[in-house]
């Protein structure tokens, strides 16, 4: 949450300090402040929950507020340091998970590779 708010208040002294003209300068600073903050506030409300993927299939459970949630892989991704999950509750849902490198331990990072290795010798059923 803090880290969304500063990246609003640099946005907003960044273009303070460029060549647009005063009130648009004003008017855009005002702008992404207030999406900043509306976006902290967002993130802030969000429930946390777990991932738990037991075996090498694409089925695995969702925990949210102590609630076991099945839901199935769609893919896993890796880009450079980052991670990416695509589940499907069943609900024609597709929520998409990034994880930045600072936020997965060694092991974690590990796992989520094995996953996407898997998840690579498993064709997609039609229905995803």
């Amino acid at each position: 949450m803090f880290g969304t708010t500063l990246l609003g208040v640099l946005a907003a002294v960044a273009v303070m300090q460029s060549a647009l003209p005063e009130s648009l300068r004003w008017l855009l600073a005002l702008t992404l402040l207030v999406f900043a903050l509306w976006r902290a506030w967002r993130e802030s409300r969000r429930r946390h929950w777990l991932l738990h993927w037991p075996g090498l299939d694409r089925s695995a459970i969702q925990l949210i507020d102590g609630r076991e949630i099945p839901i199935t892989l769609c893919a896993v991704q890796l880009r450079g340091p980052l991670a990416g999950v695509s589940l499907n509750d069943g609900s024609r849902r597709i929520t998409h998970v990034l994880w930045w490198p600072d936020t997965l331990d060694a092991a974690s990072r590990r796992a989520l590779r094995l996953m996407a290795q898997s998840l690579a010798r498993i064709p997609a059923s039609p229905g995803l």
